[in-house]
């Protein structure tokens, strides 16, 4: 029964459906990610909620399951095209290794539990022991972040994670063949049949798709359907030999992932149309599937679900933990290599689905699993997160200490520019003008024309002063304002973005942020300054350092910094420390400097800085890859921010 509305339409009409299901895409993740819900889980919930067994507002009917189909499709070519070759054969030994543990520990595991606890049948306990064994490197965004993903520990996961996949997709392939209704010389066939379908695509794909990016003179959004007709043709072919189409749509991606470049346009597409539309329809469509009310009115799922996932959990950390001592890991790493492999979601999804679809298992089974992806990537983005800060701690990269420091300057307010030019330009006093740049992101509306001209002409006044002479004029056009500051950032190299302060002045503004909090997590140096005109005549400079900044990689840098505006501003530095280790690390920096212009005040480290409007107030947050990162303390000093928009202050983001 569906709900009726006006006009004789009802919630099962495609344009209604069409557009609940792009709400659902769009608003859950923004909403669960308050309570650490990662977006694989927040669309399976939109699913569970919106579907046919709960609000009925999403039906589950051909079209859903044909995008669910293209998107689980999309998942398994993504999860080949992403498997870097060159990590693995540069690491081969390690993840050859670690990959035949992270295998057949969950594997057996698995089987155990499947065969005498579950009583499953031989083919459900092998569908579910190598559900155990695969796993979706969900946290790996998260050490790339930290700028740990080059450690010997996450190039291991990166190769354990081919060898662990490629195995189980293969295996599947052969359980989820009708041998029952095959005759004998059908059986001995396939695995022959198997094989040469690798060989070919291997062979093929690649050749083709090299001819058609070097002849082929076509668009990117041509290239882009090319590469989706490879990954449907391979599908079909692979269905034409009892093979299933995610393992056709696997193997051509892996096949393609030499031939296009990790950081293409190309690839960004790839990744750009499958995480917003083709995969979120697919979890969707998974979440419609689920029987909410069966999982809360029958105890054997919750009790099924429960020794499933101690079991995935349990056999990824002895894998781990075997793998320490057999590559003399450290724990740190040992605990990162867990965090990483320890999540099921993608591969185990397509497994379970399979299963479902090929009555191999029972429903009760398929709902047990989607609560052992949940719980699984919960606990995988945690660790991950923990032992990942704590990992890039003791790896820190200080090679770009004593290389030139390029500023990025986004201005938007021509009010606001020279104040903020004047800060550029005494950072930069000593360093090559030519690697300051003072951007202009534009919003593309009708207006566009008339405010770069605007802007240009305010620019070039403001440029032509001594605070910035030979700095770069950028203008750019984007509809959103923090990705044009960050994609240009990284265009030009930047180490470090000047940037106006923002209060939170709107309602749009606390929901999505400032362009400050878009920029905050970038892997850049931030100094948001909020000055008042006669900012050059404060007295004086106090920073507020907090406890453990000295461990920030480009701490000296930031210390460099405050001493120009110091000296170039003929202001005395008070500098406010909260622990002996740092006061020493302050003092080892500042030894050439004029005791007179410096002065040390210890401070309680839980106490809030003080703030003059007399004297140019410094202090710090933290991003959240950083080891020290607390949201109470960052959200502490943004209350602090927006109180005292009257005076002078700089905020810094290491």
């Amino acid at each position: 029964m569906t709900i009726a509305i006006a006009n004789g339409f009802s919630w099962s009409e495609p344009v209604i459906s069409f557009m609940v299901l792009f709400g659902a895409i769009f608003l859950f993740p923004q909403i669960l990610k308050f309570i650490k819900i990662p977006d694989i889980a927040s669309y399976i919930i939109a699913g569970i909620l919106l579907g046919p067994h709960v609000l009925k507002l999403i039906p589950q009917d051909s079209s859903i399951e044909l995008l669910g189909t293209i998107g689980l499709l999309y998942i398994m070519f993504l999860a080949g095209i992403d498997l870097d070759t060159k990590k693995f054969n540069s690491n081969r030994k390690n993840s050859i290794i670690f990959g035949s543990f992270t295998f057949l520990i969950p594997f057996i595991l698995g089987f155990l539990i499947s065969h005498f606890f579950l009583k499953l049948s031989i083919k459900g306990t092998l569908l579910v022991s190598l559900m155990f064994s695969t796993h979706t490197l969900i946290s790996y965004p998260i050490v790339r972040k930290l700028g740990i993903n080059k450690d010997i520990s996450i190039i291991t996961a990166v190769g354990g994670t081919i060898i662990t996949d490629t195995l189980v997709l293969i295996l599947i392939s052969f359980i989820t063949s009708d041998g029952l209704q095959s005759n004998i010389i059908e059986q001995l066939l396939n695995p022959l049949y198997f094989i040469v379908f690798i060989l070919l695509t291997f062979f093929f794909i690649p050749r083709i798709a090299k001819w058609f990016f070097q002849y082929v003179k076509q668009e990117n959004s041509v290239q882009f359907v090319f590469l989706l007709f490879l990954v449907s043709s391979a599908s079909v072919i692979a269905k034409l030999i009892n093979i299933e189409p995610i393992i056709g749509a696997f193997i051509a991606g892996l096949s393609l992932s030499r031939s296009i470049p990790k950081n293409s346009l190309l690839m960004n597409r790839l990744e750009f149309i499958g995480n917003t539309i083709f995969i979120p329809f697919f979890l969707v469509q998974i979440g419609l599937m689920i029987n909410v009310k069966l999982i809360f009115t029958d105890n054997q799922t919750w009790i099924i679900a429960l020794i499933l996932t101690s079991t995935a959990i349990i056999s990824k950390w002895i894998a781990a933990i075997i793998t320490k001592y057999t590559l003399n890991f450290n724990p740190t790493q040992s605990k990162v290599l867990f965090g990483l492999t320890t999540s099921h979601a993608a591969a185990t999804i397509a497994i379970i689905l399979l299963g479902l679809n090929n009555q191999i298992i029972n429903q009760t089974i398929f709902n047990s699993t989607i609560l052992v992806i949940f719980c699984s990537t919960i606990i995988s983005s945690i660790i991950t997160s923990k032992f990942g800060k704590e990992l890039a701690k003791t790896i820190q990269d200080f090679s770009h200490v004593n290389k030139p420091i390029n500023t990025l300057l986004p201005v938007s307010n021509s009010n606001n520019i020279s104040k903020l030019v004047r800060i550029a330009g005494i950072l930069h006093q000593e360093s090559d003008f030519n690697s300051l740049y003072i951007l202009s992101v534009i919003k593309d509306d009708s207006n566009t024309q008339n405010n770069i001209t605007t802007l240009k002409q305010a620019l070039t006044k403001i440029s032509a002063t001594n605070f910035t002479e030979g700095a770069s004029i950028l203008t750019r056009v984007d509809v959103n304002i923090a990705n044009g500051i960050i994609r240009t950032a990284k265009e030009h190299f930047t180490t470090q973005i000047i940037i106006g302060w923002s209060s939170k002045s709107n309602t749009s503004k606390r929901i999505f942020g400032t362009i400050f909090e878009q920029i905050l997590d970038s892997p850049f140096t931030i100094y948001s300054c909020n000055l008042k005109e006669d900012f050059y005549l404060c007295h004086s400079i106090k920073v507020a350092l907090p406890q453990h900044i000295e461990s920030e990689s480009n701490f000296q840098n930031i210390i460099s910094n405050i001493t120009k505006l110091s000296e170039k501003l003929k202001m005395p530095l008070e500098l406010e420390y909260s622990s002996t280790e740092l006061l020493e690390k302050i003092k080892e920096l500042m030894k050439d400097k004029k005791r007179n212009m410096v002065r040390y005040v210890y401070c309680d480290p839980q106490s809030i800085p003080s703030m003059n409007s007399s004297i140019l107030n410094v202090f710090f947050m933290l991003k959240k890859q950083s080891y020290y990162y607390s949201y109470a303390n960052n959200n502490k000093i943004r209350k602090l921010a927006d109180l005292n928009l009257n005076t002078n202050f700089i905020l810094i983001v290491p």
